[in-house]
């Protein structure tokens, strides 16, 4: 059975990027026909994405063109996984008239999601999503979502309720590469309880839902001694406010190696840590993976597919106290038996194969 797993991106995500060659690669080593593909505007090197002919500014044109290219290659598949587009008129247009088994791919809640943005447009957008989405899921053979609440939100707002196929395919990182973990010695470092606390907060921007300036006032509020290691780009205001406090240090946006180097050194990962902003309460974070694959255990804002047994990861209330309990207890951590108890749930290769298994079930192939 061949797939074709597809997006659309005028610009390219660096997560969903990653996500895609992370699929490429296990398929290659699971010896499975299954193609990821980014359709964009923008060229970007990997081997994952089809830049569009025409320009992703005239976005009427670039929609249409993605969907003509799709609807040329479609031929060459037995499925199409379509991650789903907003309020997109074509995508409808495109289930109906495809001839293959469409299952539409969901990282979301569509409407909630719209109905946060203060834009101009932005009630017309919800509108035509309130309308087309019911439509277009109506259509589909079955549903695919990133977490189990949001496949629920989609099969429920469906306008026909016949029963279809679904299943939940989170956000999953490789285990091929783990920085050397079963001989990095650094990675099995026994620290004192008396130690001071070492605290990791990753984030390529920290977006308000990132929860930092919460952070830095919930540390202001408190007289425990901690390190906290701020990786990522701030903007003016956020780098005065944490400049005011001696616990934290900032590195900026850094490589690979010099972030698995803080993993090593550290006792805790943030994952973000206000999401409630966005109206979230669970959400497949790639940091909280990183994190957990490097052997580190992860506090958070949210809930994710981890079942709540899972004791290396916590999600909690923005509280100095709280955050700082939970690392002091992980302070002793196998690096390596984190990373392998946390394996099941977010190896890339298992979750591909569990969805492959999930198509050539319900295909009966």
């Amino acid at each position: 059975m061949k797939v074709l797993h597809t997006s659309i991106m005028s610009e390219p995500a660096l997560g969903v990027l990653r996500q895609l060659e992370a699929e490429k690669q296990s398929a290659e080593h699971l010896n499975i026909e299954w193609h990821s593909v980014l359709y964009t505007g923008k060229k970007v090197p990997g081997r994952v994405t089809e830049l569009s002919p025409v320009s992703s500014k005239n976005r009427l044109l670039f929609r249409i063109s993605y969907y003509r290219w799709l609807l040329k290659i479609t031929k060459n598949f037995d499925v199409i996984l379509l991650r789903y587009s907003f309020h997109d008129p074509f995508q409808l247009l495109y289930v109906l008239l495809c001839r293959k088994p469409v299952y539409s791919v969901h990282h979301t809640l569509e409407v909630p999601e719209l109905s946060l943005s203060k834009s101009k447009f932005n009630s017309i957008k919800v509108l035509i999503e309130k309308i087309l989405g019911p439509l277009t899921l109506s259509f589909v053979k079955g549903i695919i979502a990133v977490l189990p609440e949001i496949r629920d939100y989609e099969l429920d707002r469906r306008l026909f309720k016949r029963k279809v196929p679904s299943t939940v395919y989170t956000n999953g990182i490789d285990y091929y590469d783990r920085s050397d973990l079963n001989q990095n010695a650094k990675a099995n470092i026994q620290r004192s309880q008396n130690e001071a606390p070492k605290l990791l907060f990753i984030s390529s921007v920290f977006a308000p839902w990132q929860g930092l300036e919460e952070l830095a006032a919930a540390a202001s509020a408190s007289k425990e001694n901690f390190i906290c290691h701020i990786v990522g780009e701030l903007n003016h205001s956020q780098e005065e406010l944490i400049k005011k406090d001696r616990r934290f240090t900032i590195h900026g946006l850094q490589d690979k190696d010099f972030i698995n180097d803080l993993i090593s050194r550290c006792d805790l990962g943030l994952s973000a840590l206000a999401l409630y902003k966005k109206n979230l309460k669970n959400v497949p974070a790639l940091k909280l993976r990183e994190y957990l694959k490097e052997g580190l255990a992860v506090y958070a804002g949210h809930g994710d597919v981890l079942p709540d047994s899972y004791k290396y990861f916590k999600n909690g209330p923005i509280e100095m106290n709280s955050i700082l309990e939970f690392a002091n207890k992980n302070k002793k951590n196998d690096r390596l038996d984190v990373s392998e108890s946390a394996r099941p749930y977010i190896e890339k290769e298992k979750l591909l194969s569990d969805l492959s298994k999930f198509l050539h079930k319900n295909e009966n192939v």
